[in-house]
């Protein structure tokens, strides 16, 4: 986790595309999720429009959470991937957010 943790900081202080408050406020929740992964929070469930946590963490453009969702680590797949109920999937989402 610390790993994730150094990546979150990288990828998201450093990303001068997103204003610092955007940047803190990712780096604060992906530290929330980290913590609620460790305690066995279930990562792998799917919302009734199809949208898993890499979903929503591509919708806020939070790269290295998509990134450690996808790892062995956490071990989200291919179905996590998928396209939601509106056709949509991560990447199509995190483009259509300008990321």
């Amino acid at each position: 986790m610390r790993r994730l943790a150094q990546a979150i900081q990288i990828d998201g202080i450093c990303d001068f595309r997103k204003p610092v408050q955007e940047q803190l406020r990712l780096l604060s929740q992906s530290r929330v999720l980290i913590g609620l992964h460790g305690a066995g929070l279930d990562l792998s469930v799917l919302n009734h429009n199809g949208h898993s946590a890499v979903h929503k963490a591509a919708i806020k453009g939070n790269r290295a959470v998509c990134e450690w969702l996808l790892s062995p680590e956490v071990g989200l797949s291919g179905v996590h991937l998928q396209a939601d109920g509106d056709g949509n999937t991560p990447s199509r989402l995190a483009r259509a957010e300008g990321y």
